[in-house]
């Protein structure tokens, strides 16, 4: 016998179910197309959010690209330092606009646009005529080596285009190389290393061809020059001067007692200057040496402000002691017990014996500009600022 068992619910039980899952389904894809509608909106407010974030950004480093063209052209062109410009970008889109400032500094603003967003930068800037940066250093080396022996107390940077061998030094200040040291911590001096100044020696070239020809016979000290320039043929032993003025001498120079060079007074050797004795040399004095000086034994050479200059070799003996700035297109020797106060600049490099005492002193730099040596434009900066 068949037994049936009766449904618990009947046909209407299950189309409310049917219609109760429905009304789940419809909500729940209604909530999800609310959410997805949502995170598309939100999405595409992040997109524009971003794209705006990467417009404003690119605009300030067109800007900033602007600035720089302009500092560039402030360095390298008096035309451009002359009067007022405006810079427009090649490949990026910007507008930077120089001011002349009364106290002679200069306003550069930059307006840089990327996607439709500008922003503008603005930098106030100083351009100073400055000795060469190699002027900055108690040695430079432009190239060769550097050779500093034993005992040696340094008070500066250094800086050699090529290798430095230190042996028993003691360095207050940075050692920057293009090559190795040894003897003490090497820093990068960096790409490009700075550059030796290159001598232009027409200036001192021209007066020596003049004494050569026109010059007179032997001077009688002490002298007054009292303003002039004079010329002597020939060689010449070198007494007391007063300046200003010029001493020009066609071949060799000497210096063979003690004596003093006054104030603003140049003199120039087309031969070799030789230094025998205590010379004391007032301010901005000058001495040239076309072919390069020999400093004896014991000379105690006060150059205060100026310089020793030649496009051949400075060669110093035992107890050298000098205040200024020494320069040479060669090398630079000093043999024993030498006291540099100032600056040393050698093309060909340095060796350097036993105690030598250097120490840098910018007061001791000359206040005007050697002849044959090009100042070096630098730019200080001031201010930078943007403009909202």
């Amino acid at each position: 016998m068949s037994t049936y068992r009766k449904c618990r619910y009947g046909t209407g039980d299950r189309r409310q179910d049917r219609g109760a899952v429905l009304g789940v389904v419809l909500i729940v894809l209604l909530i999800f197309s609310i959410l997805g509608f949502q995170l598309l909106e939100l999405s595409g407010r992040d997109g524009v959010e971003t794209a705006r974030a990467v417009g404003t950004t690119r605009a300030f480093w067109v800007a900033e690209a602007g600035l720089h063209h302009a500092r560039a052209m402030l360095l390298v062109s008096s035309a451009f330092r002359a009067s007022p410009w405006t810079l427009t970008g090649g490949g990026l889109n910007y507008s930077a606009a120089t001011e002349i400032n009364p106290d002679g500094t200069y306003t550069v603003t930059s307006a840089g646009t990327a996607q439709t967003l500008t922003r503008t930068v603005q930098q106030v800037i100083e351009v100073r005529e400055t000795l060469p940066l190699a002027f900055d250093y108690i040695l430079f080396g432009g190239s060769g080596d550097m050779t500093i022996r034993k005992e040696a107390v340094i008070n500066g940077d250094v800086f050699q285009n090529g290798d430095i061998t230190f042996a028993d030094a003691t360095v207050t200040g940075t050692v920057y190389a293009t090559g190795t040291v040894s003897g003490h911590e090497r820093t990068d001096p960096g790409n490009p290393p700075p550059a030796m100044p290159e001598l232009d020696t027409s200036y001192y070239d021209a007066l020596i061809a003049y004494a050569r020809t026109n010059g007179g016979a032997s001077l009688t000290y002490p002298l007054n020059l009292g303003g002039a320039t004079l010329y002597v043929r020939g060689n010449e032993a070198v007494g007391d001067l007063t300046g200003p003025g010029t001493l020009v001498i066609s071949e060799d120079a000497s210096i063979g007692k003690e004596l003093s060079i006054g104030h603003n007074v140049q003199v120039i050797s087309g031969g070799t200057f030789s230094i025998a004795k205590n010379l004391q040399g007032g301010s901005n004095a000058l001495l040239y040496a076309a072919t390069g000086f020999n400093i004896a034994k014991s000379a105690d050479v006060s150059i205060g402000n100026c310089i020793l200059i030649t496009p051949g070799d400075i060669s110093a003996s035992k107890n050298l002691s000098i205040s200024g700035l020494m320069f040479a297109s060669g090398s630079i020797t000093m043999k024993k017990d030498a006291t540099v106060v100032g600056c040393a600049v050698a093309g060909q490099g340095f060796t350097i014996f036993k105690a030598p005492r250097l120490t840098y002193d910018a007061s001791q730099l000359p206040t005007t500009f050697p002849p044959g040596i090009p100042p070096e434009t630098r730019l200080i900066d001031i201010i930078w600022r943007e403009l909202l």
